[in-house]
């Protein structure tokens, strides 16, 4: 192993000091001064030292040069050809078994483009490959037809990897100088993609392998194979067809007679494509069906054939080429099935399928909403409990504060007629200095201004429980199954004070209310379906928005109706999911905030009351419902 200069610095140092002590250098006289000669003996000691550097470094080079010559013999005369693309598919560097493989020689492929040595058939193919590679920067294999220098073709392939080459990289070529240079290696010409300059581009560098014996070796078991298996199954049910190379039947099984009509006899000798057109193709179809099989062997799918009555059936058809020894296309094997009763048990099968999905659907969107009508049921009973409990203890406070508002009037009389008693007492009078020290400690002014507003404040909050009270038992009938007259306004009204916890940070309610009369109704459902559409509204409103509600009283095509439209000032819906919006379980809103059943719920109580509920929606400005429900519908079963 060769040793780095930095390495064997110290050891030339030693050889050099110890040469100096044996003598070998003339001592200078001590009357010339020590300085000087300790300096001219420090340069003595440094040309030794370079001599012996020079010495080692021409050991290294000639061990560099036989390297070099080895690697150049190994990297020319490799069982593999060698060689490297320019990002614009141009041949930049090959060794000469590349170029022996090519049948060119090596200086002739200089800057060349690679596509025109593929075969035309394969050139796409080809482009595609290439170019995957560059744009990836990946690596890839490919097996393609090569055309050599005299027109022979040749199955190669090809070992890819796609490299980048940026400013400053040295060519990595070996020099031809040495044993078994036949040519001078390629040159980079200026102003090719691969030269050196400041910028970085792609190259990609190949292992060309010739396979043509191997394919050929393949091709030969392949296609003896194929006629063991075809002697073996001819007499099988399934229909086969043996055609030359050019497409004319040689033979065809009697399974094959049976099933598109024509007999052995009058079938020989036909071309296999009148055999198996029928009016639906056209010649393009069945060009590229050719054209397949050309390209990869053979051809497999399912088409439209006729029988000799001209009847058409669906069949599974294949297609196999099959090749000689020398690699030489012999014959064709086809195989058809008459599949009618498979298509005929599919579509059963179709029909089946898609009427047990839609009762599926039927069932799961009845059960989803029977779930959430006893849920809305439980919530329900629940709050018209609550309710009755709450207004016991709310009606006896009422009243006691009412007593005590009465008390404390009467109170601050007694107070000012105290007052004036003391007034008229002497002003030393003992009882009433320690009155008026008790009436400044106790700050009694600040109480009586202060003592009944406080009461009266009380007074207005027992009466808000009350309003609130009576909403939530008026929101909560779920006893209710049977239509009755309502006040579509009061719903929204009670609807509105039940949530308002939802809605007062989220946005501001401006009512827009029409002159409606009442509509005969399930109230407690309709209740939540604005519930509904009011949460929705205010959880589209990202930070603080407006929801705005509008009635009014019917519409030319329709005057015996009532229309509520709820309107915020949101995120809007996107337009895919607007079709979907009323499904059952399709939400938008994150997993853990939403269940997706509010507005199919909403949906499906509307369209009980023989009402229709639309949507409309911008996004970034906010989205439109409008609710419209009969006067006086028909009948309305329990949702």
């Amino acid at each position: 192993m060769t040793k780095k200069p930095h390495d064997i610095q110290p050891q030339l140092r030693e050889a050099a000091e110890a040469r100096m002590k044996a003598g070998l250098v003339t001592r200078i006289a001590e009357e010339d001064g020590r300085d000087l000669q300790r300096l001219v003996q420090e340069l003595q000691v440094h040309q030794i030292e370079l001599e012996m550097q020079n010495e080692t470094l021409r050991q290294t080079e000639i061990a560099l040069k036989e390297s070099h010559d080895r690697y150049v013999d190994l990297y020319e005369h490799a069982p593999v050809g060698y060689l490297t693309l320019n990002s614009d598919g141009k041949i930049s560097k090959i060794n000469l078994t590349g170029a022996t493989l090519l049948g060119v020689e090596r200086t002739n492929l200089s800057q060349k483009h690679f596509t025109p040595l593929v075969t035309p058939g394969d050139q796409d193919r080809w482009s595609r490959h290439f170019f995957g590679i560059i744009r990836n920067e990946g690596h890839g294999t490919v097996e393609l037809a090569l055309r050599r220098g005299d027109g022979t073709i040749f199955q190669a392939h090809l070992d890819c990897v796609s490299q980048e080459v940026s400013s400053g990289n040295e060519d990595l070529r070996p020099a031809t100088q040495g044993r078994g240079a036949a040519s001078p290696p390629v040159d980079f010409p200026e102003g090719s993609s691969t030269k050196r300059s400041g910028s970085s581009s792609h190259e990609v560098r190949i292992v060309l392998t010739d396979i043509n014996e191997r394919m050929q070796l393949e091709a030969a078991r392949l296609a003896e194979a194929a006629i063991r298996v075809t002697a073996t199954v001819f007499d099988a049910q399934e229909g086969m067809l043996v055609c030359a190379a050019d497409g004319t039947t040689l033979k065809v099984n009697r399974a094959f007679s049976e099933c598109t009509g024509y007999p052995e006899e009058t079938t020989v000798g036909q071309k296999i494509s009148q055999l198996l057109k029928s009016s639906l193709y056209d010649d393009a179809f069945f060009a590229a069906l050719w054209e397949s099989i050309r390209q990869s062997g053979s051809w497999k799918g399912e088409i439209w054939s006729q029988r000799k009555n001209g009847e058409r059936f669906p069949a599974w058809v294949t297609i196999t080429a099959v090749n000689g020894s020398d690699d030489v296309l012999t014959h064709y094997v086809v195989t058809l099935t008459d599949i009618t009763e498979i298509k005929r048990l599919e579509s059963e099968m179709a029909q089946r399928n898609g009427e047990l999905r839609t009762l599926n659907d039927r069932l799961e969107e009845s059960q989803t909403q029977l779930i959430q009508a006893e849920k809305m049921s439980a919530v329900g009973q629940l709050a018209a409990g609550i309710a009755h409990e709450i207004n016991n203890p709310v009606a006896f406070v009422n009243s006691n504060l009412c007593n005590l508002r009465q008390y404390m009037t009467d109170l601050m009389q007694l107070i000012d007629a105290y007052r004036l008693v003391a007034d008229a007492c002497p002003p030393g009078n003992p009882a009433v200095l320690r009155a008026n020290q008790l009436g400044k400690e106790i700050d009694i002014d600040f109480v009586r201004s202060d003592a009944l507003p406080l009461l009266n404040e009380s007074m207005d909050g027992l009466e808000r429980i009350k309003h609130i009270v009576a909403d939530l038992k008026y929101f909560s009938r779920m006893g209710e199954s049977k239509l009755e007259l309502a006040d579509v306004h009061k719903c929204l009204d009670s609807t509105l004070n039940v949530i308002a916890n939802e809605l007062k940070f989220k946005a501001d309610i401006v009512k827009e209310y029409g002159t409606l009369p009442e509509i005969m109704c399930m109230s407690f459902q309709l209740n939540q379906v604005f519930m509904n559409l009011l949460i929705n509204a205010a959880q589209a409103i990202k930070e603080h928005g407006t929801i705005t509600l509008r009635t009014g009283l019917g519409v030319l095509a329709n005057p015996e109706t009532v229309w509520v439209e709820v309107e915020d000032t949101g995120m809007g819906i996107p337009e895919e999911n607007l079709k979907r919006i009323f499904e059952p379980f399709f939400t938008t809103k994150p997993i853990g905030t939403g269940t997706g059943l509010g507005l199919s719920v909403s949906y499906g109580i509307i369209k009980k009351h023989q009402g229709n509920i639309e949507v409309h929606s911008t996004l970034g400005k906010g989205t439109v419902f409008l609710v419209t429900l009969p006067i006086c519908p028909q009948s309305v079963e329990e949702a």
